[in-house]
C-alpha cells in the first residue's frame, strides 16, 4: 500500500476528496499531507442540500492533525 492511499483510508476520505501529496521531513519531524478533490466534482450545498459544482476556492489552509509516529501531522 501507498503512503497516499494510508493516509486517505486513516482520514477516512470519502470520494471526492483524495490524498495528493505525502511530504515527510525527518529532521523537522514533520508530515505533511495534501488533499485536493477530483476535478469536475459536485458538492452538497449546506442550505438547500443539492449537489452543486464547484466555481472558486477558498485560500490554502493547513491544520494540525494527531501525530504520525512522534512527527507532527
Amino acid at each position: 500500500m501507498d503512503d497516499k492511499r494510508l493516509f486517505e483510508l486513516l482520514l477516512e476520505l470519502k470520494t471526492p476528496w483524495h490524498v495528493q501529496d505525502v511530504a515527510v521531513d525527518r529532521e523537522a519531524g514533520r508530515v505533511d499531507v495534501t488533499l485536493g478533490h477530483t476535478a469536475g466534482s459536485t458538492f452538497t450545498c449546506p442550505h438547500c442540500d443539492k449537489a452543486c459544482p464547484l466555481h472558486d476556492h477558498a485560500p490554502q489552509r493547513q491544520w494540525r492533525h494527531l501525530d504520525t509516529m512522534q512527527h507532527n501531522t
